[in-house]
């Protein structure tokens, strides 16, 4: 198959997931904003926290998506899918035991109001992304993009799911909007104190689905640190890590300031958590202009390395 045809049909099939995803995104920002389900202030806390989520995630997975790629693309790709796994798994092991244990100390630095268990329960949503973010690579070296989308898609429409089923369903039987006779049933599993924490958990047990899923493409893995190998891998990953987190800057420290330095009350009375919900309701709606870009750099990578060895790879990656 001609390279640039294959890398447009992969294009399209991880587009279907991210638009999808975005998109999904883009629906339940009504949903957040109605008044029954949260208030700006609570979404004001959903955009604080992910902010901080964003930055975390780049440390825990140390650039080691792309390094895998690198590195796979010489040879030896079971040798760099078993590092680039152990590493990531003592990376984010520690530093999620670090935030854990540290967790009471962590919301009073970010001045929230929720519960430490919040934090715990986001900070499991991080370490599993970093434990499944090189599975996910394998998928793209190996070209399983209908695998890669399926499993993606199905992990929005269970966090959506349970989003709904939470904010919405277990919250109106709660208040009585609806179905109030049925109250004794959902007692053991919603606690109306939690709030905006269904989000948290939704999202905590959305990915903890991708695990089971992934199981196969962790076939053959055993945890290898040769120190020959993992060298040069690191040597080439610490670069990429100070690229992500002075994007991530670019694209996410605004929120953070928005809190700690907008002076309370500048805008007709609101807090500066309402307004950060304010803002970040408006983000999630522009960010729809680069769903193309995403799914472009899911399947470029692994087609830009696959293709490194080929004679006419010049002229081919700059037709792209």
């Amino acid at each position: 198959m001609n390279p640039l045809k294959k890398l447009a049909g992969q294009t399209a099939i991880y587009g279907l997931s991210s638009i999808l995803g975005r998109a999904v995104n883009f629906l339940l920002v009504p949903f957040y904003g109605n008044d029954n389900i949260l208030n700006t202030a609570n979404f004001g806390s959903i955009t604080d926290y992910y902010a901080y989520v964003a930055f975390f995630n780049i440390i825990y997975i140390f650039g080691m998506e792309t390094t895998y790629f690198r590195f796979a693309s010489k040879g030896n790709e079971k040798k760099s899918f078993n590092s680039s796994v152990s590493l990531i798994l003592i990376i984010s092991t520690i530093l999620s035991a670090f935030i854990i244990l540290n967790s009471s100390s962590i919301k009073s630095f970010l001045e929230e109001s929720g519960n430490i268990q919040f934090i715990i329960w986001l900070t499991l949503v991080i370490w599993i992304d970093a434990i499944v973010a090189i599975p996910f690579a394998r998928l793209r070296y190996l070209n399983h993009a209908k695998k890669f989308a399926y499993i993606k898609l199905l992990n929005i429409g269970l966090n959506v799911g349970l989003n709904i089923f939470f904010l919405y369903f277990c919250q109106g039987i709660w208040k009585g909007w609806f179905l109030s006779e049925y109250k004794y049933l959902i007692e053991p599993i919603y606690d109306p104190n939690l709030g905006v924490g269904y989000i948290f958990l939704s999202n905590l047990i959305a990915n903890a689905v991708f695990i089971p899923l992934l199981l196969p493409t962790f076939k053959g893995y055993v945890f290898e640190l040769n120190k020959e190998h993992i060298k040069p891998m690191i040597n080439y990953a610490v670069p990429l890590v100070f690229v992500g987190l002075s994007g991530m800057v670019n694209e996410m420290l605004d929120r953070i300031l928005i809190k700690k330095i907008l002076p309370e009350g500048l805008y007709e009375g609101k807090t500066n958590l309402e307004v950060l919900g304010i803002y970040g309701a408006v983000y999630k709606i522009s960010m729809l202009v680069g769903l193309v870009n995403q799914a472009f750099r899911y399947a470029v990578e692994p087609f830009f390395f696959s293709q490194s060895k080929d004679k006419k790879s010049p002229e081919t990656f700059a037709q792209v």
